[in-house]
């Protein structure tokens, strides 16, 4: 079980296959250039598609029901539509500087990799439940066999430059002073926190939720371990005897994570608490949680590899000619 989000290019057209679409067009636009590098509107589809069904999600879990009112909102003073818009062209631009990154260092999709493309792309094919489906699953979305395979090469591309940057080869190599530059920034930007908790599950190993008579004994039990903790036991001490998450045996000192990377009731809990507190209850899709936030430390961030990555990805990007179309962009619709 994790309690982290899907992500990836073959998770992401699964999770829009279960969501509502956006206006989807066909029609040849450029939404923006990198370097000289085209956006179009089939690569922008396809990000506004995944980062809708995603704001969907989280809306639903906050209790909206009416998506239509949902998209005329505004959070945080933005609208929601402009939200959406600009984080799906965000993630279209991290997808491009890091595929034309790899290419300038003559990264390659070699023959296995083909071959793996071959059998995620058939796995999609039997889930689905045919050919057919299949293509018209991709072109609900503006896409089509071969713009689907151009994505997943790229994604085998990024997955090469990130190994480079984990693996601290040059020229991908984080410095230490840019992970110490880090650090202090996320002191006050908080792009990232350190949480360690106690899971109860209420889901069975297919992730499917117990009856509600067991769920009611798994919240009973949570909560008498919560009191426990309220009177003064030690929270690490009853997490390795209670909790039900399998990622305590890598992760026994808690997850260094950012927004968006968990699941949402988990990381708004988590967010809203200082080094040092424990949450009460904690309801997610997965169970009951309780959290307790830790302060991160510069080992933390020196040794995550997903901040690395981060890092190097502002790098490019800050380093990119990047040319946003916006009269393309603002015409655009979600609905």
């Amino acid at each position: 079980m994790k309690i982290k989000r899907i992500t990836g290019i073959v998770a992401g057209i699964l999770i829009m296959a279960l969501f509502s679409a956006c206006s989807i067009t066909n029609e040849v636009k450029v939404i923006a250039t990198v370097n000289n590098e085209e956006i179009t509107m089939e690569d922008f589809n396809y990000y506004l598609s995944s980062v809708k069904a995603q704001m969907e999600y989280e809306a639903s879990q906050d209790g909206q029901t009416d998506m239509d009112k949902f998209w005329k909102t505004e959070i945080e003073g933005k609208k929601a539509v402009d939200i959406a818009k600009e984080k799906a062209l965000e993630e279209a631009v991290k997808y491009k500087v890091q595929v034309l990154k790899a290419k300038e260092l003559g990264l390659t999709v070699d023959e296995n990799d083909e071959k793996q493309i071959k059998e995620q792309k058939d796995n999609m094919i039997k889930n689905i439940g045919s050919r057919k489906g299949y293509d018209e699953t991709l072109k609900q979305y503006g896409l089509n066999d071969a713009k689907f395979t151009e994505m997943m090469r790229g994604q085998v591309l990024i997955g090469k430059l990130q190994q480079m940057i984990v693996n601290d080869e040059e020229p991908m190599a984080v410095s230490e002073q840019e992970l110490r530059d880090y650090y202090e920034n996320n002191k006050t930007a908080l792009n990232r926190i350190k949480a360690k908790h106690i899971l109860f599950k209420t889901v069975d190993e297919n992730q499917q939720p117990f009856p509600e008579e067991q769920q009611e004994e798994v919240k009973k039990k949570a909560e008498e371990v919560y009191n426990r903790i309220k009177a003064g036991e030690d929270f690490d001490t009853l997490m390795h005897e209670f909790s039900e998450d399998p990622g305590l045996q890598t992760s026994p000192d808690g997850y260094v994570f950012g927004k968006g990377e968990m699941v949402k009731p988990f990381e708004d809990a988590a967010y809203a608490l200082k080094p040092g507190e424990i949450s009460e209850l904690v309801k997610s899709d997965y169970g009951y949680h309780i959290i307790k936030r830790e302060e991160l430390s510069f080992e933390d961030v020196k040794t995550n590899n997903a901040i690395k990555i981060d890092i190097s990805i502002d790098k490019l990007r800050k380093n990119a000619d990047i040319q946003p179309n916006e009269k393309v962009l603002s015409a655009i619709k979600v609905n």
